[in-house]
C-alpha cells in the first residue's frame, strides 16, 4: 500500500518527491492493541528461546574446549 502511494505521489512534473504535508496525509494501518501485544509476546518468546539456545551452545563449547585441552595436555588418554 505504501509503495503504491509513494509511486503515485512521486509522478509529478518538476522535481519528484514527497513533502511533509503529503506524508502527514498518509494513513498508516496499525494492528489493534491486543494484536500488537500478541505479536510482542510471540517475539519475546522467540528472544527467550534464542537466549536459552545461545547459553546451551556456550556451555557445550566450554565442555568441548576443556576436553580438547585435557586430551592435548595428556591429562586424559584415549586407549
Amino acid at each position: 500500500h505504501y509503495y503504491k502511494w509513494v509511486a503515485s505521489m512521486s509522478m509529478r512534473s518538476g522535481q519528484p518527491g514527497i513533502n511533509s504535508k503529503e506524508y502527514a496525509s498518509f494513513s498508516l494501518m496499525i494492528p489493534s492493541l491486543p494484536e500488537q501485544q500478541a505479536i510482542a509476546d510471540t517475539l519475546t518468546a522467540f528472544d527467550d528461546e534464542i537466549l536459552a539456545l545461545e547459553s546451551e551452545r556456550d556451555k557445550i563449547i566450554q565442555i568441548r574446549d576443556g576436553a580438547m585441552n585435557d586430551l592435548l595436555t595428556g591429562k586424559v588418554r584415549l586407549c
